[in-house]
C-alpha cells in the first residue's frame, strides 16, 4: 500500500496493571512482566531481521519500547506527577474494563492516576509515553 516506516510498539508490562496485581499489593506480577519482556525481546529480534531483509527498498521497520517507558511511570510516579499507580481511576477488577464502564461516570481528578481502568493507561501516561517513544525515535521515524 505504499507505507516505507512501519513501527512496532512491544507488549507494556502487564504485571503492573491493576487487575494483575494481588489485592491491595504495590508490587506487580513478576510473571506476566517476565512473559512479556521475553515476547518483546523476541519480537524485537524478529523485527531487526524484517529491517536487515530490506525487501522494499527505502522501507524501515523499527520497534517501539512501550515496556519501560511506561515501567518508568509506575516506579517514579512522583516526577510525572502521579499519585495514584496500583488502582485504576475507574476501578481495579476485571470488570472495570474499560467496555464494562461505559455508562459509569469519570472520575473527577483522572490526571492523577497512571491507569484508567484496570488495565488501560490514563490519557496523561499515554501522552508521557507517547512523547518519550517519539523522543527516542524520532530519527527512525522521520
Amino acid at each position: 500500500m505504499g507505507a516505507k516506516k512501519i513501527a512496532f510498539i512491544g507488549i507494556p508490562p502487564i504485571g503492573c496493571c491493576p487487575s494483575q496485581r494481588e489485592l491491595g499489593s504495590r508490587e506487580c506480577e513478576p510473571m506476566r512482566n517476565q512473559a512479556a519482556n521475553l515476547f518483546n525481546s523476541e519480537i524485537e529480534k524478529e523485527i531487526h531481521r524484517l529491517d536487515a531483509e530490506q525487501n522494499v527498498q527505502g522501507s524501515k521497520f523499527i520497534y517501539l519500547d512501550i515496556y519501560y517507558n511506561l515501567l518508568d511511570l509506575i516506579q517514579r510516579p512522583g516526577f510525572y506527577d502521579f499519585k495514584e499507580v496500583t488502582e485504576g481511576c475507574c476501578g481495579s477488577t476485571v470488570l472495570n474494563a474499560a467496555i464494562f464502564i461505559k455508562n459509569h461516570p469519570a472520575c473527577p481528578n483522572a490526571y492523577d492516576y497512571i491507569f484508567w481502568d484496570s488495565f488501560h493507561p490514563t490519557e496523561k501516561a499515554y501522552n508521557i509515553v507517547v512523547d518519550k517513544l517519539f523522543q527516542q525515535n524520532m530519527q527512525y521515524l522521520m
